[in-house]
């Protein structure tokens, strides 16, 4: 009796963390586009009077970006003010993001950009590699430059 009670609860347990992976966009398969096979890697650097913020989830050794994040902070910000940031919530493979409209999302995987122009968001799908597509962004002297770089490697959300 004691366990079938334990082989019921364990049940309950997975069938809720399905549930809760399911709401959140999140793939439970290994599949092409499983979070299990994503790496982060990130950077950060000042231009203009900004601090930048770029973190990187990618696959397949670099060679295909899964998601990139972009924050900035007035040059000034302490390490304090950056950490105290809730524009973006560290949550495991796939960061929560927030939108203009105030809600919390997963990123995307497929090649979604997030860009946090102050607490404006801009968004846009690219197809780009980790590696050298990417490198040109901490060369750029301001996030409009970043955004029109950006721009070459946009693709359809459809895509």
């Amino acid at each position: 009796m004691k366990s079938s009670l334990v082989a019921v609860g364990l049940f309950a347990l997975l069938l809720v963390v399905w549930l809760i992976a399911k709401k959140n966009g999140i793939t439970m398969g290994r599949g092409a586009d499983d979070v299990a096979d994503i790496h982060h890697s990130g950077q950060g650097f000042e231009t203009g009077d900004l601090f930048v913020e770029l973190i990187f989830g990618y696959s397949d050794d670099g060679d295909r970006l899964r998601f990139m994040i972009i924050q900035t902070w007035p040059r000034s910000s302490t390490f304090e003010q950056r950490i105290a940031d809730t524009r973006v919530v560290h949550a495991g493979i796939r960061p929560l993001v927030r939108h203009n409209d105030g809600t919390m999302r997963p990123v995307g995987i497929d090649g979604h950009v997030y860009l946090f122009d102050g607490e404006q968001l801009r968004m846009m799908r690219v197809k780009m590699n980790e590696h050298s597509d990417t490198h040109e962004l901490t060369q750029v002297e301001s996030i409009e430059r970043m955004w029109a770089h950006l721009q070459q490697f946009r693709v359809a959300d459809s895509e």
